[in-house]
């Protein structure tokens, strides 16, 4: 047809073709020779120690990975062993209703580097009423320690008291629903009293 070429004959395939190489006959054995000579060669191949010193490196960083990741863990062990240990060493008490009063309060004692955390729970008692405040105390032979105050209201229960001092001098702890402007002192209207036990003295 007019306006084509045959591959065969006129283009790259032909000249390729044309080559008297393409023709030569293959020696029987080369392959064997070949394999031979290569094989021969391989004694004098250098080792690449580059890449030697380079997985060796790799092993160290792992190795020191590993060793890092069980230190972190045993780190992560004794943290939580000291946690649990503070928990176990954390001192519960009650205080109960006076006579004129209602309710109690479930306590828990807590030593921190800043004092002696007292969180408690309040059952059963009224919020303070407008104008007055509640107001919790530690008690001993050297006197009276105020440790905070309160008012329980807005469905308010749980609060966290401090003390300063060493509980060993003040084992009593009371609560006393206070006026406000009525100065510092205690009013001596003990709402609810309770011991320290005696692990926290």
């Amino acid at each position: 047809m007019d306006g084509e070429v045959d591959l065969l004959t006129d283009g790259p395939i032909d000249e390729i073709l044309r080559q008297e190489a393409v023709w030569v006959v293959v020696p029987d054995g080369i392959e064997q020779r070949v394999m031979h000579e290569l094989m021969r060669g391989a004694g004098n191949v250098v080792p690449m120690r580059p890449r030697l010193r380079r997985r060796s490196t790799i092993s160290r960083r792992r190795i020191g990975l590993v060793a890092a990741s069980v230190a972190l863990l045993g780190l992560t062990a004794a943290v939580g062993s000291v946690v649990l240990d503070t928990d176990e060493e954390s001192q519960r008490m009650q205080l109960t209703a006076s006579a004129s009063a209602a309710g109690h309060a479930d306590v828990t004692l807590r030593d921190t580097p800043s004092g002696v955390a007292i969180e408690a729970d309040f059952q059963a008692i009224p919020p303070a009423p407008e104008g007055s405040y509640y107001e919790g105390w530690v008690t001993g032979e050297r006197g009276a320690v105020a440790i905070g105050t309160f008012h329980l209201r807005d469905g308010q229960s749980d609060v966290t008291l401090w003390a300063g001092v060493e509980l060993a001098d003040y084992p009593r702890m009371t609560v006393t629903l206070q006026k406000e402007g009525g100065g510092p002192a205690s009013s001596g209207n003990i709402v609810l009293s309770g011991d320290v036990p005696d692990k926290s003295r």
